[in-house]
């Protein structure tokens, strides 16, 4: 049985809605050459990880732009002697509330980037393991997937601007000069960033409707479709009933149509962006300014 099947969706989304202010969660020195991060796949699903160097290890996190703030597992936290304290709480998209605590503030490196602060602690493990478990209690032979450290979120490249290219499994942060050739031949998306007070950051992009707009999560921890919430769907005019998918356009604002596989869920936004349609694309967005750009990769027709 395929892993993404059992792991659920959405599953890592918006944990950090309501830690306080770190001290700063990017070490911001001087960078002259544009760093880029591999992404490594993650068992059998089309998550990807990166290797993060912590407590003198290299550790693989799950890289996902929606989960809002970096966090570490229990273990990890404990390894660090990381003592973890205090409360905080989120809501997933479809609205289910969690809490944890946090602790640090901690460093860690990928590839060369280096970024320091306070973050979550969350038993992530627990909830794959759970959800296996279940999965063979219905009778699929399922195994356990390898071991995460953690969720690295987009607080850890904040004021950077950062480029995401699924299809060469690779992460860029940019300097000045690296975005400026990168963009300029690409299309303007129209996002919000949205930093929260504890310094969780998520990125929406704006999407036309037949009736208004929409703002659509960028969700690379989404491994299915691209969701849309039962308003969303009604705004477009789609005909999508609960449990069945639909091959769309969806006109991304000044960007133009990109062809996506939807699906309707209950949840707090219009929609996300899953990890099917941002492979498609290569994605820069400037986390200190709020913009960003697109352009299809190689081979992949809007």
């Amino acid at each position: 049985m395929n892993l993404l099947r059992v792991i659920g969706i959405g599953l890592f989304v918006l944990l950090a809605a309501s830690l306080p202010s770190s001290e700063g969660a990017t070490a911001r020195g001087v960078q002259t050459q544009p760093i880029v991060i591999p992404l490594h796949p993650y068992a059998d699903t089309p998550l990807q990880t990166v290797k993060a160097s912590i407590g003198g290890q290299a550790i693989p996190f799950l890289f996902d732009t929606g989960g809002g703030l970096t966090f570490v597992t229990p273990g990890v936290a404990d390894t660090l002697g990381c003592q973890p304290f205090g409360q905080a709480t989120g809501f997933r998209a479809d609205g289910e509330k969690i809490a944890f605590p946090r602790c640090g503030p901690i460093r860690f490196g990928m590839s060369g980037y280096g970024a320091q602060g306070e973050v979550g602690v969350f038993d992530l493990m627990a909830m794959i393991r759970q959800q296996v478990e279940a999965a063979r209690k219905q009778g699929h032979e399922v195994a356990m997937p390898p071991t995460l450290g953690g969720l690295i979120g987009l607080s850890s490249f904040r004021h950077q601007v950062l480029t995401l290219d699924y299809a060469h499994d690779r992460i860029v942060v940019e300097t000045p000069q690296s975005m400026r050739a990168r963009v300029a031949t690409m299309t303007p998306l129209d996002v919000r960033v949205a930093t929260l007070p504890s310094g969780a950051i998520e990125v929406f992009v704006r999407a036309t409707a037949a009736k208004g707009t929409l703002w659509l999560q960028l969700d690379s921890g989404n491994n299915g479709p691209t969701f849309l919430a039962p308003h969303a769907i009604e705004q477009l005019g789609l005909d999508l009933p609960k449990g069945e998918k639909k091959d769309v356009a969806l006109d991304l604002t000044h960007f133009g149509s990109v062809a996506a596989t939807v699906a309707r869920r209950d949840m707090i936004y219009d929609g996300q962006l899953g990890i099917g349609l941002i492979g498609k694309m290569v994605i820069t967005i400037d986390l200190q300014h709020d913009r960003a750009w697109a352009a299809m990769n190689a081979g992949t027709a809007h």
